[in-house]
């Protein structure tokens, strides 16, 4: 056996020129998509730096807070719950954290905070609407509000009926008789608005007081509109002066109580369901 002895190997000598060119070419090809793929790489990360620097510019930071749903005092006492100072990276605000603080007010039903851009923190307030106060509001789930509730600002808590009822502390929810007199007052209709004065639980009933002094025994909170409506017809059907209460704890059969020696030209109860139906 002997060595050849020259420049390449046998196996080299064999190999078809057009068949290295291609393997060349192939290996060319690889090692540029190498180079493409590591170049956009570099980019893709100069890029997000780049992006990421711009947040921290003066261009993106927090220049106001826009509160809606909510003006005056009670605005401004939201701003201070925001606690986000002008000059905060936009992109840094916890917009949950705001939402969390923002919700502590008890008179808050719901908040929503989001960024706008390039330098606006935006937050909409839904107020809770109080149907009722005793000192301090309280809404139709029985959430007591507080004092500083904002629909109660322009001095809409004298036509809120009065509870008897002594609630908790702000953002406390009153116990089963207070939901009960709160469920009742709230389905009070339209058509008798500003007509409760007060309203109190005596044993297991609620009963109303109105304006001008007639008591109302509504019972428990079944068949509220039907109830209602038993109210309204009696009041219409019967001299206000001459009513001393009415009972419609059974809607079909309402009744009313006259102020003593009153003459009265209707009947002490009347029969059928007003209403039916309701």
């Amino acid at each position: 056996l002997t060595r050849h002895s020259g420049g390449r190997s046998a196996p080299d000598a064999l190999i078809d020129p057009r068949l290295a060119a291609r393997r060349l070419e192939v290996a060319r090809g690889r090692g540029r998509r190498r180079r493409r793929r590591l170049g956009a790489g570099l980019g893709l990360v100069v890029l997000a730096g780049g992006a990421y620097g711009v947040t921290r510019t003066s261009l993106l930071d927090v220049d106001r807070v826009d509160v809606h749903g909510v003006d005056g005092p009670a605005a401004t006492l939201v701003a201070d719950l925001v606690a986000v100072e002008p000059g905060t990276a936009l992109l840094d605000v916890d917009t949950g954290a705001v939402e969390q603080r923002v919700a502590s007010l008890p008179w808050v039903s719901d908040v929503a905070a989001e960024r706008q851009w390039p330098g606006t923190l935006q937050v909409r307030v839904t107020t809770r609407i109080p149907v009722a106060v005793d000192g301090v509001a309280v809404d139709a789930d029985g959430r007591v509000l507080g004092a500083d509730v904002p629909e109660l600002s322009a001095g809409a808590s004298s036509e809120l009926p009065r509870l008897e009822l002594g609630l908790g502390r702000p953002g406390s929810v009153v116990d089963e008789r207070g939901r009960l007199l709160v469920e009742v007052v709230a389905a009070v209709p339209p058509s008798l608005a500003g007509e409760v004065a007060s309203g109190r639980v005596v044993g297991s009933d609620v009963v109303l007081t109105l304006v001008d002094g007639i008591t109302v025994r509504i019972g428990d909170t079944s068949r509220l509109t039907a109830k209602f409506v038993a109210v309204e017809a009696l009041l219409d059907q019967a001299g206000r002066a001459t009513i001393e209460s009415l009972d419609v704890r059974v809607p079909s059969s309402p009744s009313l109580v006259p102020v003593p020696g009153a003459d009265r030209e209707t009947g002490s109860s009347l029969t059928g369901e007003p209403g039916a139906g309701a």
